[in-house]
């Protein structure tokens, strides 16, 4: 647990418990053994604390009108307690997919070792192999880049996914509990001149029903 919280950095930013990840590295000597106890027993009897469910998305204004909502781009901030959490339960279950051979070497996305770059040199590699053999080639784009951030993923086939892929009992309990009841929330903070926060607005939290929770470290391998 101590060497996780050392991986984290030092942001300054924070969940929505307030607890940014700098005052956690300084502190963790103080909660380490309460902190791996919760895990643990999360862990064991496959519960996700509801407490580190809940997120706040902060608008990130990028460009044109400030009242045009679409110019806006939600960042969504998760409790740095979640995350830890979720790094234990990921290494778990990627240390479990590659044991059993479970994952294909199709996907080139969030695979170590693979990236836009191998997935492009595959697509060129079967396109060649494809013409020398006198064969028409046919391609299907699809585009996906709003679809990790929005309401696509279904729960419940994702967990019979999970649970073809071998990840039964417990484990699959955990992520059912991981994935229900989650939350999240509006902040937007109001600055002076000096670009000194002087307020901060927050709206009531709204249950997520679909999609992998955002910002979290399971979300992008469970997508």
């Amino acid at each position: 647990m101590v060497s996780l919280v050392k991986n984290l950095k030092d942001k300054l930013i924070a969940g929505y418990d307030d607890m940014p990840e700098s005052l956690l590295k300084q502190g963790i000597q103080l909660i380490i053994r309460p902190l791996t106890h919760i895990c643990n027993v999360s862990l064991r009897s496959g519960v996700f604390p509801d407490e580190w469910k809940s997120a706040k998305v902060k608008p990130l204004y990028k460009k044109g009108d400030r009242y045009d909502i679409q110019n806006y781009r939600p960042i969504p901030i998760i409790s740095v307690f979640a995350k830890l959490l979720e790094r234990l339960m990921f290494n778990r279950l990627i240390h479990f997919l590659y044991e059993n051979k479970n994952l294909t070497e199709a996907p080139n996305g969030f695979r170590k070792g693979k990236c836009l770059e191998t997935a492009v040199q595959l697509f060129v590699e079967i396109i060649q192999e494809a013409s020398g053999k006198r064969i028409n080639s046919i391609g299907i784009f699809i585009d996906l880049t709003k679809a990790l951030f929005s309401d696509t993923l279904n729960y419940i086939v994702l967990l019979e996914k999970l649970s073809s892929y071998g990840i039964r009992g417990i484990m699959n309990i955990w992520f059912k509990s991981y994935l229900t009841n989650r939350r999240q929330c509006i902040e937007i903070n109001q600055s002076d001149s000096n670009d000194v926060m002087v307020n901060r607005y927050r709206s009531s939290c709204m249950e997520i029903k679909q999609g992998v929770p955002q910002a979290s470290v399971l979300g992008p391998q469970l997508f």
